[in-house]
């Protein structure tokens, strides 16, 4: 199960997840991208679908074939949700496609810490979101989602101030990226590097 915070209006992440045969991936952004969101979804779905069966043959035909076949797509594993991120810190409520989960293995958010004003908000949110998993697998039956953040350096400090905030309640593993800068200029020409790193938040039983 995946969840995506801040899918933008074209949830390139949640899209890819779910083309690369998860079994739920659920993208989540403020009510007004959501609506974009749902357009661009509706848009690639067949382009989804033919992807997930690409990797179920590819399955087939390597070490992966012990693993199951992808579910088809559908609404119940491919969705979006409204999540502002912030607005449940003081009653603990998240929105309910996201409550409703037995368990969220991956937590993506792409390229969401350009603004100093949603830092805390964001890692807010995603302790909520880890905590909540814990809680509900108390029999250790589940792990914590890993918590996968990309995002592209730019030449102000937004980036650096958001690791500093960070860094005093999470632990900070960069995930290195093969050819990070040519894939970006590949797709549209820019020189900055793409970053990749995974959150792991401090679980006190």
């Amino acid at each position: 199960v995946v969840a995506e915070l801040g899918c933008g209006a074209c949830p390139a992440a949640g899209m890819a997840a779910a083309s690369m045969g998860c079994g739920q991936s659920i993208m989540t952004d403020l009510p007004e991208v959501v609506k974009l969101a749902e357009v661009n979804l509706r848009r690639n779905l067949e382009n989804i679908s033919k992807a997930r069966g690409m990797v179920q043959k590819m399955g087939e035909s390597t070490q992966l074939s012990a693993l199951p076949p992808p579910p088809p797509l559908g609404r119940n594993n491919f969705d979006t949700a409204v999540y502002e991120w912030g607005a449940a810190e003081t009653n603990d409520i998240l929105p309910e496609r996201l409550s409703s989960l037995t368990a969220i293995d991956v937590i993506l958010i792409g390229d969401c810490i350009f603004s100093k004003k949603i830092h805390m908000k964001l890692l807010q949110t995603i302790t909520q979101l880890v905590y909540h998993q814990f809680n509900n697998n108390s029999h250790n039956t589940h792990t914590q989602p890993k918590v996968i953040l990309a995002y592209q350096r730019r030449e102000g400090t937004e980036e650096a101030d958001f690791f500093r905030m960070a860094e005093q309640d999470f632990g900070l593993v960069p995930i290195p990226v093969d050819n990070a800068s040519g894939l970006k200029a590949k797709l549209d020409g820019s020189t900055d590097g793409l970053e990749i790193c995974q959150l792991v938040v401090s679980l006190l039983a």
